[in-house]
């Protein structure tokens, strides 16, 4: 997934931010993040907020308009099964039962699956950097996760609460399958780590900006505290 991203501020240009631990200097920062969407199912997350983070705010605008029909699938953790699909037609994301604006909404932290009917197109996310303590909820069993934070950085070094033999799924757009799942190692087996299912060597997941990942919990629901500072 190619993604590009610009934070507007005064002080930083879009090659600072993206710079693992770049410092931002501004108290607000508005940004934009480009992520593309293939033909097929992508799994993508918004790492801005904007009003109420509705997916029309966040996760509606695209450049050419993608195919009417495309599809937005959102998680339900305690059910364990998608909601139903939100679908694109005109520009926005329309209630599947009335027709309306919908009002699924997305934080950052969340992720989920976008069937794109037609051709290519880029998603333009916009909105807020999300900064200071920024919880996320990774359930028991199965939840489609991201980094709240707009930066690519390693989740297993950022807090993300990984458990001996949790399994962690990567989206692989081109083959619109599921990468091999890397195993986790929790704090007591030399962890937190992500490890190759194969050698059991130590793999540095760190999701590109805009993407999502899923991941099966064997514990306890559990918080993620990521901290990202904005100064």
């Amino acid at each position: 997934m190619k993604t590009k991203t610009l934070l507007l501020t005064a002080a930083l240009s879009a090659a600072g931010i993206a710079s693992s631990l770049a410092q931002v200097y501004s108290v607000n920062v508005v940004g934009y993040i480009n992520v593309d969407l293939a033909p097929g199912l992508n799994l993508v997350t918004a790492q801005l907020t904007s009003t109420n983070n509705n997916v029309n705010s966040v996760l509606a605008m695209t450049t050419p308009v993608m195919a009417n029909e495309s599809l937005l699938f959102t998680w339900n953790a305690a059910g364990q099964t998608f909601n139903n699909a939100q679908i694109y037609g005109a520009g926005q994301w329309l209630d599947p039962v009335t027709f309306d604006p919908s009002s699924a909404t997305i934080n950052p932290g969340e992720a989920v699956f976008i069937k794109n009917e037609g051709a290519a197109v880029k998603l333009l996310v916009v909105g807020t950097v999300p900064t200071g303590t920024l919880p996320v909820t990774v359930s028991q069993n199965l939840g489609l996760y991201a980094d709240p934070a707009p930066v690519q950085q390693n989740i297993a070094t950022n807090g993300f609460p990984v458990g001996d033999n949790d399994l962690l799924f990567s989206w692989n757009t081109a083959g619109q399958t599921y990468n091999n799942a890397l195993i986790g190692a929790g704090p007591g087996s030399g962890g937190p780590a992500w490890l190759d299912p194969v050698t059991f060597d130590t793999v540095n997941y760190a999701p590109a900006v805009g993407e999502g990942f899923v991941v099966n919990r064997g514990g306890a629901t559990a918080t993620w505290n990521r901290s990202f500072t904005v100064q």
